[in-house]
């Protein structure tokens, strides 16, 4: 895990999390950088073994483009309730759930959480119910809730956003072969736009209750069961299925516990700024018994039914209602209805005399007189009204639905309109003006008129624009003034402006009839040249070497007599970062500054260029505040000399090495530099090592040339579970201190350790020992020998040398070691027989060895 350290003690959190059905994580604006971080879990409280949740849970931040731990938040328990049935009377033992809401208020570093590409909040709990059935082995798969959030702070200016939340509880559960809906849609604070898909939910990173979540990038899905996939996710006729309006329907086949995530994204002017996932299970259980939905039908005043598909015109003056028929099926039912506009958003629902009924027989019917209003709910078009009909069925209502279409004549009314026949007014000014006049409108309706701005992009008072009134009845005169004094108002930003007011009337329908009135407004602004930049040089390319020092004035002149402000900027990189000296000045016609620049090679960091812009900018403040600028770009290239990169000799980078334990492994290293630079060689990775005392290798540092030695005798310790062989990789680094530009050279070797069998019936030592100086039999030693049987049995695991004991034949010790190397040369001893005994951990070895001439 990248970032940050994580050190949490999680106490008394040994419990599964079957009881967790779903939830989400809710990001909420307050003020300024403050926000409040809540999570919302629902608990299965149909198990009266499940625990109760956390008192406090941990949520973790990760930026989205490179997976960096940024903070971590511990959130408190707030508030437990439970959610209710859509019908209480239809509620089952298998289906209670408690709404579980913990909360903290975070403030954000702008600092921090500035990366375009935005951030994740996480938060993660193991394990899923056992009985769930479209998923793998859920009783070891976790759950990960996951929100994505956009930067708090974008073009340096803050980017205020709250993710989508308040989102409906799934209270209810479905039935085998009947239909199942939820409207699942949340809602968006800042009224951005979002769009529902169904995914996979989230597995988390590990089997431990409260996982640390190990990178925020939501791929640790879950694994669907067989004949399981995002569009299959309950099987049904339909399966489960959600709008991109975030409607959630399915007839499903089988009964069971079924797992799913809505995925819902947020949108901003066409652009995603986040996503919030939602986890959640459906119980859906057999042998319901909801009955037959009732029927619904309209009778329009001629006495005729309203067919699907059919449009109904009305003029203004016509009557505008009907009858609308509900038809019960199965007997004594209470009857809710809605109506619901289809392509608008008002409400239509006073469209209804009354909103519910009771139906006490089967056949009986409930009239209802329905009235469309006078005033359209579209201006101009079609407008589509839903007529719902709903039982008080078990688990969910059953209902029926007419979809009607009306076309609609508002009431007559004639248009306002401005006195000037040409709708346009042109002004033209010049700096330091002021001009006034009357703007006339009226309606002949005698409504009441407003005069509205229709401008974008520019508030007219900023600009000394005001208009005198806005609001009369049946007529209005407002007086335009604008003031064109650039010593108060700042025309360097804008001095062209179109603007558009709006004449509307308050008819009874609120229909939009504006008239338009267009102010083309032009204010003149005095003359003004630009200033000069200069350089003592006169070069736009200079060349220099290092251990140089860089220097040269800058002057600017305005012609004008204006006030000139100089100032030098890096082109993608700053001054102060390499050391360059160039203070702004300010003057009045004219300044300058000296620019210097001291190329000393010692603490200069180049970032891998040789080519440096400076743009030396010089800009004029006239009296009108428009300001004029002159750039002059000055391209420093640095002569730098070629530099070698060093080469590490001994190994190749991707050797692969077999080495057995215990038994001492050397490789010497040399560390050469063709351009005779000071270079150090070193361990690469050195805190990623294996824990061994007897691994060593000794940095070097040295001009040209270097040399070390790895040596390396792996402990038992190094070997996997049942003494399997195990690779570690050793990294080693030789650098160069070339300046400005150092080279490395980097090798990375894999060395395998490994224990082979040790064959103590392959061991058969020498037996005859002459030291007569014919050098053949001097001395008795079992290492080194041309002949591999007369050398002692390797160490191993479980056997390792300890000691050698040589004796006479009266049993007296006349050499002893505890060197494997051992070597015992016999001098000044009697000739005859002697005994050895080779003592190993667990085992002796003896045998005879006779002394000659």
């Amino acid at each position: 895990m990248k970032g940050l350290t994580v050190i949490l003690f999680l106490i008394n959190y040994n419990a599964s999390a079957f009881h967790i059905v779903g939830g989400e994580i809710e990001m909420i604006h307050l003020e300024g950088f403050t926000y409040r971080l809540n999570v919302i879990q629902y608990f299965d409280r149909s198990q009266q073994f499940n625990p109760g949740p956390e008192s406090q849970i941990f949520v973790f931040t990760y930026r989205v483009r490179d997976q960096e731990l940024v903070r971590i938040d511990t959130l408190l328990l707030n508030t437990q309730e439970p959610v209710l049935y859509t019908n209480p009377e239809c509620a089952i033992a298998q289906l209670q759930t408690e709404r579980v809401f913990f909360t903290k208020d975070v403030t954000l570093d702008p600092a921090n959480f500035d990366d375009p590409e935005g951030y994740f909040f996480v938060w993660e709990r193991c394990c899923r119910n056992g009985s769930v059935i479209n998923i793998n082995n859920p009783l070891n798969t976790g759950m990960t809730y996951a929100l994505q959030f956009p930067p708090i702070v974008k073009d340096g200016e803050p980017f205020v956003n709250s993710s989508p939340s308040l989102f409906p509880p799934l209270s209810d559960f479905a039935c085998v072969d009947e239909l199942y809906y939820v409207d699942f849609a949340g809602t968006d604070f800042d009224g951005d736009s979002i769009v529902y898909s169904l995914t996979e939910p989230l597995n988390s990173s590990s089997t431990v209750a409260l996982p640390i979540p190990q990178y925020p990038d939501p791929n640790r899905k879950v694994v669907w069961a067989d004949g399981v996939d995002n569009q299959n996710i309950v099987p049904g006729n339909p399966s489960l299925n959600i709008s991109s309006k975030g409607f959630v329907t399915v007839r499903p086949i089988n009964p069971g516990l079924y797992v799913f995530a809505a995925l819902a994204k947020e949108y901003r002017n066409g652009v995603q700024i986040g996503e919030v996932r939602r986890d959640f299970q459906l119980l859906v259980i057999d042998g319901c018994t909801p009955g037959q939905a009732p029927v619904v039908r309209s009778q329009l005043p001629d006495g005729s039914l309203y067919q699907e598909g059919q449009l109904i015109s009305y003029t203004a003056d016509a009557d505008k209602c009907f009858e609308f028929i509900v038809t019960d099926t199965d007997g004594e039912e209470n009857i809710t209805l809605k109506a619901l506009g289809v392509n608008f958003d008002q409400d239509a629902s006073e469209i209804f005399t009354f909103t519910s009924g009771a139906l006490n027989s089967a056949g009986d019917s409930l009239k209802v007189e329905v009235c469309i209003p006078e005033c359209p709910f579209i201006e101009n078009g079609i407008f589509m009204i839903d007529l719902i009909a709903m039982d008080d069925a078990c688990p969910l209502p059953r209902m029926d639905t007419l979809r009607m279409r009306f076309e609609v004549q508002p009431p007559p009314n004639n248009n306002p309109a401005f006195d000037d026949s040409d709708n346009l007014i042109t002004v033209n000014i010049d700096e330091d003006g002021f001009t006034t006049f009357d703007i006339t409108g009226s309606d002949a309706d005698g409504d009441t008129i407003d005069l509205v701005i229709l401008n974008e992009g520019f508030d007219p008072a900023a600009f000394g624009m005001t208009f005198s009134s806005t609001t009369g009845d049946s007529t209005l005169t407002s007086t335009y003034q604008l003031d064109a004094n650039c010593l108060i108002y700042d025309f360097g930003l804008q001095n062209e402006f179109n603007l558009q007011v709006a004449l509307e009337d308050r008819d009874q329908c609120m229909i939009n009839n504006a008239d338009i009135l267009t102010l083309d407004v032009t204010v003149n602004l005095p003359p003004n040249t630009d200033p000069v930049v200069t350089t003592s040089t006169g070069e736009d390319v200079i060349e220099v070497t290092l251990d140089q020092l860089l220097d040269f004035d800058v002057a600017a002149v305005d012609s004008d007599g204006d006030t000139v402000k100089l100032e030098a900027i890096g082109e993608d990189f700053d001054l102060d970062d390499l050391g360059i000296q160039f203070a702004s000045s300010v003057g009045a016609s004219s300044t300058s500054s000296s620019f210097s620049w001291d190329l000393t090679c010692e603490g200069l960091d180049l970032m891998g260029r040789e080519e440096f812009t400076i743009n030396f900018v010089a800009t004029d403040q006239d009296k009108c505040k428009v300001p004029n600028a002159d750039t002059l770009a000055v391209t420093v290239k640095l002569l730098i000399p070629f530099n070698n990169p060093p080469e590490i000799l001994g190994l190749s980078d991707g050797d692969v090495i077999d080495v057995r334990i215990l038994e001492e492994y050397v490789q010497p290293l040399v560390g050469t530099d063709a351009d005779g630079d000071s270079i150090l060689m070193e361990f690469w990775n050195e805190f990623e090592l294996p824990d061994s005392e007897t691994l060593t290798f000794d940095s070097i540092a040295g001009v040209s040339e270097v040399s070390s030695i790895l040596t390396w005798k792996p402990e038992c310790s190094l070997l996997g579970p049942n003494r399997s062989p195990r690779e570690y990789t050793l990294g080693f680094i030789l650098q160069d201190n070339s300046c400005p530009n150092p080279k490395l050279d980097t090798i990375s070797v894999t060395y395998r350790v490994f224990e082979t069998p040790v064959d103590f019936n392959a061991f058969t030592p020498p037996n005859i020992l002459t030291p007569n100086g014919d050098n053949m039999n001097e001395v008795f030693s079992l290492f080194g020998n041309d002949n591999s049987s007369f050398n002692l049995p390797p160490d191993s695991c479980d056997d390792r040398f300890e000691s050698v004991t040589i004796v006479n034949r009266y049993g007296k010790s006349v050499f002893e070691s505890t060197d494997r190397n051992f070597v015992w040369d016999a001098k000044d001893f009697n000739l005859g027989t002697y005994y050895y005994l080779l003592h190993y951990t667990s085992r002796e070895i003896r045998g005879t060895i006779t002394l000659m001439d």
